[in-house]
């Protein structure tokens, strides 16, 4: 029995000897850094001259050859201003988008431009807005100018311009401004759509 024990103690031996070569070849060395690192966060600052949301009274906006006694009827035609500028060290996306327009006569139109050519729809995200770009720092800004036009001829528009005289309601035209951040590395080309 003990020749056996010695044995079996022997053979442990063994096995534990190889088992301590083995893991030494698995053995490898290994350590954990932990450091923290600063980032400054780029400073947003785009800003308009007007309310972020406004409305506006298209009878202060009238080229005033054409008002009516201080209100629009067809014939009448007018502009508003809206400044955007960014501040911010990122450039910028913005959108100068018209809303519902409430007791909106039905041959009142707007336009993205003086001639009357590119016309804006009210309440559509996309063809109710002028979008353009600001670069990083661009403090001095963009104008982005909505014209309004009320024709006075319309083929079959005498009807619904009666409509609207005899209505009489007052125009409110809500407009909204936004400012998104522009990814990193996209071009700008700082323009006005």
């Amino acid at each position: 029995m003990k020749k056996e024990k010695m044995g079996l103690f022997a053979l442990l031996f063994v096995i534990a000897i190889a088992g301590v070569f083995v893991v030494g070849t698995y053995a490898k060395y290994t350590s954990e850094v932990n450091k923290s690192g600063n980032a400054t966060v780029a400073k947003w600052d785009f800003a308009t001259t007007n309310d972020v949301s406004m409305t506006v009274s298209l009878p202060s906006t009238v080229d005033a050859s054409t008002l009516v006694n201080g209100k629009i009827a067809p014939g009448t035609a007018g502009s508003f201003t809206i400044k955007v500028t960014n501040a911010s060290e990122v450039g910028a996306d913005f959108k100068v988008a018209l809303g519902n327009v409430t007791n909106k006569p039905t041959n009142l139109k707007f336009y993205k431009d003086s001639s009357y050519t590119t016309e804006l729809t009210p309440g559509n995200a996309t063809s109710g807005a002028i979008t353009g770009q600001l670069i990083a720092g661009d403090t001095a800004g963009k104008d982005v100018t909505v014209y309004w036009r009320w024709e006075y001829e319309t083929t079959g528009g005498d009807s619904a311009d009666t409509t609207d005289g005899t209505a009489a309601a007052t125009v409110t035209v809500p407009v909204t401004i936004t400012g998104t951040q522009v990814q990193p590395g996209a071009a700008i080309t700082s323009h006005i759509d």
